[in-house]
């Protein structure tokens, strides 16, 4: 197996309980910080989401361009994570 193959069978199993936490997240919280200069949840949540879509067009179409696309409300992370 590859690592391609590899990465590629883990986010098939991975990806599932990734959306369910973001499902989880409750709207009228995702603001929240714990500290000041913390990030909120919604701007964790969102890089994590980044990185995951970035580390997937490399392995799924050999490329990618290293940049973040604009955050989005939580309610469009799941139709985004769905469709990759």
């Amino acid at each position: 197996m590859t690592s391609r193959e590899f990465y590629l069978e883990r986010r098939r199993a991975e990806n599932p309980v990734f959306l369910r936490l973001v499902k989880a997240l409750p709207p009228d919280r995702v603001a929240y910080r714990p500290h000041e200069r913390s990030p909120s949840a919604e701007q964790i949540m969102w890089t994590m989401t980044n990185e995951l879509r970035s580390c997937l067009m490399v392995v799924t179409r050999t490329g990618a361009n290293g940049t973040l696309s604009h955050r989005r409300p939580l309610r469009k992370w799941c139709a985004f994570l769905n469709n990759g």
